[in-house]
């Protein structure tokens, strides 16, 4: 239903989202923007 699973479609569900997706994207933006020491800035450190 979410789209969590990328492999696993079976018929009786509908998807909502891409979720996967949306999940490796997220996690490919925040490894750029450790390895360019963009995050943590002083503001989210403590």
């Amino acid at each position: 239903m979410l789209g969590l699973i990328e492999d696993f479609k079976p018929r009786f569900v509908r998807r909502y989202a891409n979720m996967a997706g949306d999940t490796k994207e997220a996690f490919r933006k925040y490894i750029k923007d450790v390895k360019d020491k963009k995050f943590p800035t002083l503001r989210e450190s403590y």
